[in-house]
């Protein structure tokens, strides 16, 4: 296989029997498989990141967020190998319904603010969907950015995205978690490396996060961190 026709795929594996251990079906995500058909470039690290983003079209079928950590983006043409999240909806059999360009969308709407991800932020490197959180009645999601810096001083310090979804896989609202919510990050943090949902652990009625920044310093030595959220 050649450079030229390498395209990094998913796999999503259906039916796996906690109690034999054995794989009942097995569907394929990538390059014009499985449903999805949107074109990957050439090493686009397709599957860099996947997570079940919850049932964001009330369908009654989890769907899946996938990073592509160098794929090309549609809209913002001069940012090429930018990476991109894509929203996948699913159907029962495990192949893709339909794909939304998530870092397309967000050109339109997150980053005409001071949050300029489109040059100091790699898209598609982790994500995780975390729930309703603000009980509309469609799961919501966080977006990792580690390689985000607010200015030279902080390069690398990273990043983590909160967006507020719409069934349509519109973006109804959205919030920056960065050095100024969290003064202890440090240039190379790369806050936003892996996030996960941890569920309501303080029972206070909302989802907890956990976000990584394994490069993270103390005392001079890169131990890394994690932030529960």
């Amino acid at each position: 296989m050649t450079p030229q026709n390498y395209f990094p795929f998913l796999v999503f594996l259906l039916g796996w029997f906690t109690s034999s251990a054995q794989i009942n079906h097995v569907e394929v995500i990538g390059h014009q498989q499985g449903g999805f058909n949107i074109p990957l470039a050439n090493d686009a690290h397709f599957g860099q990141a996947i997570a079940n983003i919850g049932d964001l079209d009330n369908d009654g079928i989890p769907d899946l967020g996938i990073g592509a950590l160098y794929q090309d983006s549609i809209t913002p043409t001069q940012y090429e190998r930018l990476g991109t999240f894509f929203i996948n909806l699913m159907k029962a059999d495990g192949t893709v319904k339909r794909t939304l360009n998530l870092t397309d969308t967000l050109f339109k709407y997150v980053f005409q603010g001071p949050e300029d991800l489109g040059t100091t932020g790699r898209h598609g490197y982790s994500l995780e969907g975390i729930g309703d959180i603000n009980s509309d009645g469609v799961p919501d999601l966080a977006l990792g950015f580690p390689d985000y810096e607010t200015n030279l001083q902080y390069k690398d310090a990273g990043g983590v995205l909160i967006l507020l979804m719409a069934a349509d896989g519109a973006i109804k609202g959205h919030n920056w978690l960065d050095k100024t919510d969290f003064p202890s990050l440090q240039r190379d943090d790369r806050f936003g490396h892996a996030i996960t949902a941890l569920g309501d652990i303080n029972q206070d009625g909302y989802q907890e996060i956990a976000i990584s920044a394994p490069r993270h310093e103390v005392a001079e030595q890169y131990y890394g961190a994690v932030w529960n959220v």
